[in-house]
Parts: structure tokens; sequence; C-alpha cells
């Protein structure tokens, strides 16, 4: 963490002296509605009409309780609602939006054991349907790609009866069967594949156990329904992220090759036309299992991954040179990342992290947040949006010793805020005066109090709300 913060600084000093970079906006993160269930290693969806499917996960913490519960965001009323159970409880399962706007669910871990099973979501009549079971048995680490055809190939992976797999299948999505194909030329498990715009898949690095990295890459070609050698990359790599570029070559970042580390910085682009990979500018920070998105026609977003998880910066793929880095409005670690479109990206699931010293604590995480590249400050987005009395759980929490409060207003009210510990007791006024509407928040430092629960109030005109927090030192 430390380290983290001198790199951030250094970041910082340098924009000093870059003009353009002063001038330049970077878009922001805004926290939305909350999930309904707190719940961490769920699997989630982007829908055809913008809506977000949040399937099953752990809804126990640390006690390990797999759902069957699911929630969609709706675009419309800027909340999260219930609907249909799955079938099946999972966690760790993965989700992929078919061309026809269904959503297939694969796999996970369910009532004890890994599972084959498969179901499909309808968003019109939000009701799911148990589908073909995988034929082979994939614990995680293999890629998901939605082909030119409309078909879904499974590549790779990993289980605990064969280890890493070379083994591939396709999901027919009239016949609703999978199917076997050629293997991969070299068993891999948490590498990347790539749809190329020609319809051919690269499938780049990779692992095979016990720290054997990869830099063999391979293309399965649709209509020789074949696997292929290519060119290698330049630095063996698994645990990465890719992404088609516009111009239709792929960019590579990060991941690991010694398992001792905490990911890589490198960046690399494979030209498909050349068979040729080569090496550029690197990102500002060491990332693994982390998300890209591209945001226009030069810049990529990239957050997530390892030590870096709470954090993301912006990268010019034009240039091949990184421009800002900056961290999330809270702490997360594990969460999912999804392109809207339009500069914009939602993030959601994972944990919720603080640290008590050098200690850090998790929990399963309710927030989400949505990036937006046009948005030049929270406060200006947010304060359009505000229609209704609000008053939010308090983030992080538990805290040690500060936390974040935040409220919203419709129109101009006196508020005032106070927090009481169990007793009924007031032991702090936060806030009494008039507040114009939108979305405000305020900070709570509860140093000087012992650990325990909390209750903050506030009275809002004729709203009154209360919340509790837990202070943990």
């Amino acid at each position: 963490m430390r380290t983290l913060n001198k790199i951030l600084f250094v970041v910082f000093l340098i924009s000093l002296f870059d003009n353009s970079s002063l001038a330049q906006n970077y878009g922001v993160w805004i926290i939305i509605d909350s999930t309904i269930v707190r719940r961490h290693s769920p699997s989630s969806a982007l829908l055809k009409n913008g809506n977000i499917l949040l399937s099953g996960g752990d809804v126990g913490g640390y006690s390990a309780i797999t759902s069957i519960s699911c929630e969609i965001y709706d675009t419309t009323i800027k909340r999260w609602r219930l609907t249909n159970d799955m079938n099946i409880p999972r966690v760790s399962h993965r989700s992929v939006t078919l061309p026809n706007g269904k959503v297939l669910v694969i796999g996970g871990f369910s009532n004890g054991f890994y599972t084959k099973s498969c179901e499909i979501f309808d968003p019109t009549t939000e009701i799911w349907l148990i589908t073909d079971s995988l034929i082979t048995l994939r614990e995680h680490g293999y890629t998901i790609t939605v082909l030119k055809d409309s078909n879904v190939l499974i590549a790779g992976g990993w289980n605990r009866y064969e280890g890493a797999l070379n083994k591939c299948e396709i999901y027919d999505i009239k016949q609703n069967r999978w199917r076997e194909i050629d293997t991969l030329r070299i068993k891999r498990e948490t590498h990347t594949a790539t749809l190329l715009p020609d319809g051919r898949v690269l499938i780049a690095g990779g692992g095979r156990g016990g720290g054997n990295n990869l830099g063999f890459c391979e293309i399965y070609d649709p209509i020789k329904d074949s696997f292929y050698l290519v060119r290698q990359m330049n630095t063996p790599r698994e645990e990465h992220s890719a992404v088609l570029l516009p111009n239709g070559k792929v960019l590579v970042s990060g991941g690991i090759n010694d398992p001792t580390t905490s990911g890589l910085r490198g960046i690399e682009i494979y030209d498909p036309q050349k068979d040729l990979w080569f090496l550029v500018d690197s990102l500002i920070l060491r990332r693994k299992r982390h998300y890209n998105i591209i945001l226009n026609d030069s810049l990529i977003l990239f957050t997530g991954g390892g030590t870096s998880s709470d954090t993301w910066e912006i990268y010019d793929f034009k240039n091949f040179r990184p421009l800002h880095v900056e961290y999330l409005p809270i702490n997360l670690y594990g969460q999912m990342v999804h392109s809207l479109g339009g500069g914009k990206a939602v993030c959601l699931g994972g944990w919720q992290f603080f640290f008590i010293g050098d200690d850090k604590y998790l929990y399963p995480s309710r927030q989400v947040l949505i990036y937006d590249l046009l948005v030049t400050s929270v406060k200006n987005y947010e304060n359009k949006q505000v229609k209704t009395f609000e008053l939010y759980q308090n983030y992080p929490n538990p805290f040690n010793p500060t936390t974040t409060i935040k409220f919203s207003l419709p129109e101009k009210t006196n508020v005032k805020i106070s927090v009481y510990n169990l007793m009924g007791q007031r032991v702090k006024e936060l806030l009494n005066e008039a507040i114009e509407a939108g979305i405000h928040t305020i900070n709570f430092d509860g140093d000087g109090l012992p650990s325990g629960i909390y209750f903050y109030k506030i009275e809002a005109g004729k709203n009154i709300d209360i919340k509790k927090m837990i202070l943990v030192k």
C-alpha cells in the first residue's frame, strides 16, 4: 500500500509539469444504487437493453452460502430489483450474453462440488431454463468467446483431475448443445481469447501449473475447425488481459510470469496480418486478472488486478503511452467490470476492504460504480439525477477510524446528522444547517471512540432515516 501511494504521488508530480494533462479530462467514477444482496464471486452480464443481470454468488461472506438469487439493475428507474432465481445455486460461475439477447450461464461451484451444468436466462420472460451441460468439467481458467456465427467457444481451463486442459467445445445456440472440437495445441489455463475481425480467435499465453507460464500462442480457425500455432509473445504471461483494438490488432497487458510477483506492467501488441508481436510503453501500475475497456478511438480504461485492485488508469493506445492513474472511490478487490459503450463502464461485485495497521480485512460488496469519460465531476453528474430523499450506507463499513456518509436531497432544506452509540447517547453532531438540493457527503471520524456499533441519523425537513455502522479498531 505504501509503495502504491508513492507511485501515485510521483505520477501526480509528473502531471504538474505536463500542461496537457492539466487540461485533459479523464472521466470519473460515480457510486450508484447498491445491490439488494451482498454477494461475492457472483456472475454478471450486460443485457441487450442496457440493463445488468447479476446472478448467484456467495451471500454468506465467510460462511459460504451459495445463492440461486438474481437481480437486475434497471436503467430506466436506476435501481436494482430482484428477478427470478436460477435453478441451481452457483458461485464462481461464468455468464455470456448471446447475440439473441439471452444469457448463457456456465458451470461454477454448486452444493459442494464444481458442476458442468448450464442454464439460459431469457430477459423477455425473466425465466431460467436448464440447458445442455458441459462435456468437460472446467473449474477455472477457461475462456469464453462468442463467435461470428453466434455460437460459443470454450477453450482450455483447469480441473483437479486433469490439471491444465487442451480440450475445447462449442455451444450451438440453435441446437442448444455442446460439441467437442479440435484440441488446443498446448494445454493451458488463465490465458486470453480474442475474437479477430476475420472471425478467427487468438489464444495467448496462460499457464500449465507450478508457475509454468506460456508465451506460446495459437489461433482457432472456425472454417477449418482447428487450432494452429503462431508467433509467441515477447513475455511469457498468464492471468493477463487482452482486447481487440479498433485497427484490428490485439493489445495484451499485465499478468504474471512469476508466482511471487504482484503482476506485470508490460504491454505488447499482436498484428494478426503480419503474425508479429511488438513491445510498447507499459502500464503505470502492476496488474493481473484486471479489466480493460475501450473508451473511444484512442483511450483504454484499465482497472482492478492484484495489489492495484482499487485503482484505475487511462492509456493512450494510439501513441502507446500511459496518461493517468487514480484510486477508485471505494476500496475494491475481485470486482467485475463491463463496458457500457459511449465511454462508460460499470464496476460491481467483489470485496470491499479496509486496513487495521498492515492487516487487510475483506467483506462482500454491495457497491456499484459507473465510469463516465465525458463527466468532469461527480457532483455535476449526480445532482442532475436527484429526485428523492435518500440516506445511503456509509462507506467503508466497517471502518477505522473514518468513513463517509452520503445523502441526497430533492430540494434545499435544513439537514441535521448525528451519531449515536448503542445506549442511544449522541456522541457527535456532524451537521446542522441548510443544504442545497443534490447529492452530498460528509466524513465521520471515530477517533477517540471505542470499537462497536453506532447509528447515524439524518433529519432533513420531514424526512428522517437511521442506518447502522461498525467502528473496528
